[in-house]
C-alpha cells in the first residue's frame, strides 16, 4: 500500500497490519490520502525520520492499538528517487500489555481515587515513600524551617533508622549521627538548635507542616488564627469551617478528615509531649491600629519584602490574610508580573490595589 508524495514512495509491508491497528497517522507535511484507514497528516524531520516516527511513535502512542500487537517483527520498505537499492528498516516490536497500576509500587497498598478527581493515591500511613516525603515537607523551610534537615539527611536518616516518623526527629540519636561522615560537632549544635528553635514556630507552620491535603500557607494562617490550641480542630464541623474566611468545601472536608482521624491525634499529642507548642501564641494589635480587621493579599514579585515577611507584618498590625480575590478583600498588594489577580480584582470597586511602597507607607502610618 503506497504512500505517495513526489519525488518519494514509501511501501508498508503489510497492509493489513496498518488498517487494523492505526486509525491515524500524523505528518508534519500533507500527504495525498491513502487507502484504508491512513489519513491526511503531519511528521517531522526528513524522510528517513519520518518513517522511524511513524512505526515507534505512533504505536507507543497508541496504548491500545500497541495492546493488541502480535508479537514478531515487523518491516517496511522506504523508495528514494534516484537512490537504487531500498532501504529496509526492521522494527521489533515485542509484545507488552500495558495495565494500569492497582497498588502503590512501594508498599503494595491498594491505590484510591476520589470520584471528582483523576489522581490515584497511596493512603497507606505506613508507607515509607509517604513517611519520608512527609518529614521531607514537615523540615521544610516554609514548614517548621529546621535547617540543617534538608531532604538529604532526611533520607540519609531514614535509611539508617534513626527516624521512623515525623516526631522522631525530635529524639534523634546526636551520638550515632557524630559518628557519621561530615557530621562535626558544629553540624550538630547547628541540628539540635534548629530542632528546638521549630519547637516555638508559629502555629500556622505547624498546620501547614502536617500535609493535610488543600492546605496552603495562606489557608494554614486562616486556620490557624481561628483556634487557641490546634486540638480544638477535634471540635469544629464543617459549617463551622466553612464560615471562616476563604475556606471552601474541599479544605472544609480535609480538616475534618484530618482531625478524626484517631491517627493523627496520636501524633499531635506527641508532638506536644515532645515541646512543640500547639497554642495560638496570638499577638494583639496594636490599640487603635487602622489596619485590624483588614483584608490583604499579595501577587506578584515584590522588590524589597519576602512575601511571607509581608504578610507577617500586616497580620502584626491586626490585618487579615486572605487567599483569593473576592468583594471581602480590602487590599490587593501588588508587585512585577501581577496576573489574573489583578485583573479580578479590578472589576471590583471596594478593592483598593496599591504597591508595594504604598504598602509600606500604609504599615508606617498604622503604627504611629
Amino acid at each position: 500500500m503506497p504512500i505517495s508524495r513526489e519525488g518519494q514512495i514509501a511501501y508498508w509491508s503489510s497492509e493489513e497490519f496498518l488498517n487494523k491497528y492505526f486509525e491515524r497517522l500524523e505528518f508534519e507535511e500533507p500527504y495525498a490520502k491513502a487507502t484504508g484507514t491512513i489519513a491526511l497528516m503531519y511528521v517531522k524531520g526528513t524522510w528517513q525520520k519520518r518513517m522511524k516516527f511513524i512505526v515507534f511513535e505512533l504505536t507507543r502512542n497508541h496504548v491500545e492499538a500497541y495492546n493488541k500487537l502480535p508479537e514478531g517483527q515487523y518491516s517496511f520498505l522506504v523508495n528514494w528517487r534516484n537512490r537504487g537499492a531500498p532501504w529496509l528498516i526492521k522494527c521489533l516490536r515485542t509484545k507488552q500489555i500495558i495495565t494500569f497500576p492497582t497498588t502503590c509500587p512501594v508498599c503494595n497498598y491498594a491505590l484510591e481515587k476520589e470520584e471528582t478527581e483523576a489522581v490515584w493515591r497511596c493512603n497507606s500511613a505506613t508507607c515509607e515513600a509517604q513517611v519520608v516525603e512527609k518529614i521531607i515537607h514537615f523540615v521544610s523551610k516554609d514548614a517548621l524551617d529546621i535547617k540543617s534537615f534538608g531532604e538529604a539527611n532526611v533520607r540519609k536518616f531514614y535509611e539508617l533508622g534513626l527516624i521512623t516518623d515525623v516526631p522522631s526527629i525530635y529524639s534523634l540519636d546526636f551520638e550515632k549521627i557524630g559518628t557519621l561522615e561530615g557530621f562535626g560537632k558544629k553540624s550538630i549544635d547547628n541540628l539540635q538548635a534548629a530542632l528546638e528553635a521549630s519547637k516555638k514556630q508559629p502555629l500556622y507552620r505547624l498546620m501547614y507542616g502536617l500535609g493535610i491535603r488543600f492546605i496552603g500557607e495562606t489557608t494554614a494562617k486562616t486556620l490557624a488564627n481561628a483556634v487557641d490550641h490546634l486540638l480544638d480542630f477535634t471540635t469544629k464541623s464543617e459549617a463551622d469551617l466553612l464560615a471562616l474566611e476563604d475556606v471552601g468545601v474541599k479544605v472544609a472536608k480535609s480538616i475534618v478528615d484530618f482531625f478524626g482521624d484517631a491517627q493523627n491525634i496520636e501524633l499531635l499529642q506527641k508532638l506536644e509531649a515532645l515541646g512543640l507548642d500547639l497554642k495560638n501564641q496570638k499577638k494583639a494589635a496594636p490599640v487603635g491600629s487602622s489596619l485590624t480587621g483588614q483584608t490583604f493579599l499579595f501577587t506578584g514579585t515584590l522588590l524589597t519584602l519576602k512575601r511571607s515577611a509581608a504578610e507577617q507584618m500586616a497580620a502584626d498590625l491586626g490585618g487579615v490574610i486572605a487567599s483569593g480575590v473576592s468583594s471581602k478583600l480590602n487590599y490587593l498588594v501588588v508587585g512585577e508580573d501581577a496576573g489574573s489577580k489583578l485583573e479580578k480584582a479590578k472589576k471590583i470597586n471596594t478593592i483598593h490595589v496599591i504597591s508595594e511602597a504604598e504598602f509600606m507607607q500604609l504599615i508606617e502610618s498604622s503604627k504611629q
